[in-house]
């Protein structure tokens, strides 16, 4: 199988990413969108395309960044980037997350598919029949945005036009990490875009459906250190489900795994369309082997 992913450097999607690189059997090749180079090495197998403020992608310039990327690959083998565009300068976080949007929105499905049709490592080109799946886990805060505008550009926006690039690309199914209590008639901004997020995606049109999964707060250990978020974990993990939901970042992106799998068997019988969700309690279950999926 082939994967797209979006929001790779967050809490889910780093865990997404690291399952994914330890496992080539299940997604032979892996294509992270991003607005920066993944900061960790990758394998052969996982490639970036970089997309950036100011103007379109297309093929062409991926096609000559991926001239220019060559000679930086072969100083980390490790990692392929394909770079669209660039900034010319630093952008403020609110800007970032707008320009993130806009880049996403202009960027092009070939470049995509350009990507799983290289193979530096010297391994097998995928079949032209060979299911993709999408994996969405972007999101921010609004305190991390910067205002509800650019909160809004992220959360629901950048993810909305993510799908559509991921259908135009190939991809057959995408699976949503959301939040509990998701709900585009909520009066609240952070519960109202994630709901209308998830409605974005569900409209993309994706043959073998949408899977969306609310996890209540997510549990981890993060690269850098957030004093009171740290705390908040910890007295999450001491009270327990029964009265904080919470789910481990790991059974998260396992989740995700295993519903892009099930979609595209599924699919390819000829069905299999629509929207899954799977609440903080359904994504324990299914991960811990005590549900099967939606």
């Amino acid at each position: 199988m082939l994967a797209i992913v979006a929001g790779a450097t967050g809490q889910c999607g780093r865990e997404l990413v690291k399952q994914l690189a330890a496992d080539r059997s299940t997604f032979s090749h892996v294509v992270l969108v991003q607005r920066r180079p993944y900061p960790d090495p990758l394998p052969p197998h996982i490639k970036t395309l970089v997309i950036g403020s100011g103007s379109a992608s297309s093929a062409s310039s991926a096609s000559s960044a991926s001239s220019a990327s060559a000679s930086a690959s072969s100083a980390s083998p490790s990692t392929t980037t394909t770079t669209t565009t660039t900034t010319t300068s630093p952008p403020t976080t609110s800007n970032a997350c707008a320009e993130f949007a806009a880049a996403m929105s202009a960027a092009d499905p070939t470049a995509v598919r350009a990507l799983f049709r290289d193979e530096p490592d010297g391994g097998d080109k995928p079949s032209a029949t060979a299911p993709a799946a999408a994996f969405c886990a972007l999101g921010t805060t609004r305190a991390a945005a910067g205002s509800a505008a650019a909160f809004v550009s992220l959360d629901r926006d950048a993810v909305a036009h993510f799908a559509a690039l991921a259908r135009g690309a190939g991809a057959r199914s995408l699976a949503l990490v959301s939040s509990a209590a998701a709900d585009a008639n909520s009066a609240f901004l952070y519960l109202k875009t994630k709901g209308e997020a998830e409605a974005a995606v569900a409209a993309a049109g994706f043959p073998d459906g949408v899977d969306v999964l609310r996890p209540g707060m997510l549990l981890c250990e993060r690269q850098e250190r957030r004093t009171v978020e740290a705390f908040g974990m910890a007295v999450a993990r001491f009270l327990g489900p029964r009265w904080v939901p919470q789910v481990e970042t790991r059974d998260v992106a396992a989740v995700m795994i295993k519903t892009a799998v099930a979609a595209a068997k599924v699919g390819g019988g000829g069905g299999g369309g629509g929207v899954r969700v799977y609440e903080n309690q359904d994504i324990r279950d299914v991960a811990e082997g005590k549900r099967e999926l939606a």
